[in-house]
């Protein structure tokens, strides 16, 4: 395993950590994401109860195109804090 690939799985194994002992404890995260499964739920039971429309299969498209996007956009930002840590800690010494 090169150093970029145990990186990104130390980074994984770090950001799967806070999602499950620190923002499963924020109570206003916990609430928007029950709320978005919420509403998704209930636009896939509409979406099942007729034949699945072509806009049915373009909104689920949508929903894990964004969240891949989001996945993307918080590995981005943990890589980034990492690498401005270090910077700090060189600014600091």
């Amino acid at each position: 395993m090169s150093v970029l690939e145990a990186f990104h799985q130390m980074l994984a194994q770090r950001m799967d950590h806070i999602n499950e002992h620190i923002l499963n404890n924020i109570e206003d995260y916990q609430r928007l994401n029950d709320e978005c499964d919420g509403i998704f739920a209930v636009i896939i039971a509409l979406l099942e109860e007729g034949t699945i429309t072509e806009i049915g299969k373009l909104l689920i498209e949508y929903e894990d195109k964004k969240l891949e996007v989001q996945a993307l956009v918080e590995t981005v930002m943990y890589e980034q804090g990492v690498k401005d840590g270090c910077e700090l800690k060189k600014i600091l010494s």
